[in-house]
């Protein structure tokens, strides 16, 4: 006897992972939505409410994957004039079923989510659909609702601006839109006011919480947010008052730190980075004068805030690991390029940098909630994700949360162009070749993209285009507000743009007829990147959707990315042979780029396992104490 078409999707979805039944339930679900397409609105409700019912007073939501997705695809023809194709519906099965979908740029991430958002959001439990940014949230709620409410789903958008009475409403319906900063300190809020209200059955009922319990949340960008931003925690401070003492201690140990010498006074930790103080370094503190400024303080409390005072001068660098907006210092994502506000170095390092920077002093903060964003998003039973770039990291995923990497596909063959990078003796001659190279591109009828690792090199670089007289919009943390705007014309012709690496993530550029004939977007990158992960975000910003485009790497010996490599092996490159007009290497040198990239990746995710493995001891002992590991493992 034949198996039902019910026990075919069943084994797909239960059994072992088979992706090619996946592509037969992808082929099931465009059959049946073609099939819907004959229905009148009446009768299309009726079909979304009776699968409605069957998941939430029946629990049969396996049953109803592909009725639902191809309501969704039938839904998406009649409100956006989109039909999701075969390999979205693919993806979409992916994250249905709680893995991360590797989907290339411009290959609909956000239409294909609508499937597994709807799916699970039948349930009413609440699905979480998590943004890089609030823009993107607002952005992907509006184009979302058209569909979801004509499926019988509420849905919101939790803004920065979002008051308490209305974030519980929220968190009420059935899809929320915020980025992980919304979600997370949510959460620390709730426990928070839980911790201070022992009475936990009262404080229930009189419903000061904002989240229900955690069910389903759908990331995307998720190896950005899941690897690149997992050392860094979700923290709600309090603030403690600094007497003048203190900060004349800090500004104090600045300027010791800047007398010190490496190798003599202090040594650099080769895994971790972070400056030690030697001997010798600890009696040129203790014998040095400060007056007040020590007076009241601990020669080993000197010593801490003097090695973090090396580490602010050594491991940290303005416009590229932070940036200065009206006259305070913003943390800078690595991995985005985008300013993470409200966020604090701890236990005197955010002072240590506030002095280098030149800007009043904030006051210290005591820790009074924090959690990591691995043990946030552990809290969720179904966790599922979208990106372009994640099967280099799928092992860590699949280690931290269990998901794998599902790579999807494009729906056309990309017509990228990969030219041989261009090494140089130095960034000058660097941005000598480079220049002259985007002057050819533009006479050509080109857009140009060229990304950058840091802020200050955004700039300089689009000082050196316009003094060339040639025309250039600058990306970076500092004029975030504009990203949409420029990302929008970034695509027509003779356009230049300067961007760090928040360019890579979010949003199309999309070409004009004039430069689609003429080539495409041209991507240059003005450095590699520590991880191989954000080369590919910015080289996937051309070439989308069978579009023309070529992407170049211009590199120099000078480039940051070396100083992981031996000091005997950057003196032999420095003195083999160059061409002494340009200053230009052979490409072959780019298996020593390469070879840096791969220990910085090590390095990193040795440093992601040492945060994770801290994490995990905090929960156990605080299990073991009966504590509470978010809040009460600072204190009452």
């Amino acid at each position: 006897m034949a198996p039902s078409l019910w026990q075919s999707w069943h084994r797909a979805l239960t059994g072992r992972r088979t992706e090619q039944s996946w592509w037969r339930l992808a082929d099931d679900v465009l059959a049946e939505s073609n099939r819907l397409q004959s229905l009148s609105e009446a009768e299309l409700s009726r079909l979304a409410r009776l699968a409605g019912w069957e998941v939430r007073c029946r629990g049969e939501l396996n049953e109803q994957l592909v009725p639902v997705f191809a309501l969704v695809r039938e839904y998406s023809r009649r409100r956006l004039g989109l039909s999701p194709h075969r390999v979205q519906v693919f993806g979409a099965i992916a994250m249905a079923l709680g893995h991360i979908a590797e989907m290339q740029t411009g290959e609909g991430k956000t239409l294909t989510a609508l499937m597994p958002i709807t799916w699970h959001g039948l349930a009413k439990r609440g699905v979480h659909v998590v943004t890089a940014n609030d823009y993107l949230a607002a952005r992907d709620a509006s184009f979302a609702r058209p569909v979801l409410e004509a499926l019988g789903l509420s849905v919101s958008h939790l803004g920065y601006d979002v008051p308490q009475d209305r974030r519980r409403l929220a968190y009420l319906t059935d899809v929320t839109y915020g980025t992980e900063k919304e979600f997370g300190f949510d959460f620390l809020r709730d426990r928070l006011r839980r911790h201070q209200n022992r009475d936990w059955a009262k404080y229930q009922s009189d419903s000061p919480v904002v989240q229900r319990s955690p069910y389903f949340a759908l990331i995307d960008e998720a190896d950005s947010l899941l690897i690149d931003q997992a050392r860094t925690p979700l923290i709600i401070s309090s603030p403690l008052p600094t007497p003048d003492e203190k900060l004349q201690n800090f500004r104090w140990c600045d300027r010791i730190a800047a007398t010190l010498r490496e190798g003599n006074d202090f040594r650099v930790d080769a895994n971790l980075r972070v400056p030690r103080l030697t001997k010798l370094g600890c009696q040129r503190i203790a014998l040095s004068g400060g007056g007040g400024a020590r007076s009241e303080h601990r020669i080993e409390d000197l010593y801490a805030q003097v090695e973090l005072a090396i580490f602010a001068r050594m491991g940290f660098q303005r416009d590229r690991d932070y940036t200065v907006i009206a006259e305070k210092v913003e943390i800078v994502d690595e991995g985005t390029g985008r300013v993470l506000p409200g966020r604090k170095w701890q236990d005197g390092l955010q002072q240590a940098i506030e002095v280098l920077a030149g800007v009043p002093l904030s006051d210290s903060t005591g820790l009074t909630a924090r959690i990591t964003l691995p043990s946030y998003f552990q809290r969720y039973p179904h966790l599922a994700g979208m990106t372009g770039t994640a099967s280099q990291v799928e092992s860590e995923l699949q280690r931290v949360y269990g998901v794998s990497v599902i790579v999807v596909p494009p729906h056309t063959s990309c017509a990228r162009i990969g030219l041989p990078p261009r090494i140089f003796r130095n960034s000058q001659d660097k941005f000598v070749a480079l220049i002259q190279d985007v002057v050819r591109q533009i006479h050509d009828g080109r857009a140009v993209l060229i990304g950058t690792t840091s802020i200050r090199t955004s700039e300089t670089l689009a000082d050196l285009l316009r003094a060339r007289n040639i025309s250039v919009e600058v990306l970076h943390a500092k004029n975030h507000a504009y990203e949409a705007e420029i990302v929008r014309h970034a695509g027509e012709r003779g356009r230049v743009t300067v961007a760090t690496n928040m360019a890579g993530r979010g949003t199309d550029i999309r070409i004009s007829e004039e430069v689609r004939k003429a080539g495409g977007l041209h991507i240059i990158a003005t450095q590699m990147n520590r991880s191989f992960r954000i080369d590919r975000q910015l080289i996937g910003r051309c070439a989308r959707q069978g579009d023309p485009g070529s992407f170049q790497f211009f590199l120099a010996l000078d480039d940051e990315l070396l100083t992981i490599l031996p000091s005997k092996t950057i003196a032999r490159l420095r003195a083999g042979p160059v061409d002494k007009g340009t200053g230009e290497l052979s490409p072959h040198q780019i298996s020593h780029f390469q070879r840096a990239q791969r220990l910085w990746e090590q390095r990193d995710e040795q440093n992601r396992r040492k945060v994770l493995r801290l994490e995990n001891q905090r929960t156990t002992e605080s299990s073991l104490l009966g504590r509470d590991p978010v809040v009460d493992l600072f204190g009452d």
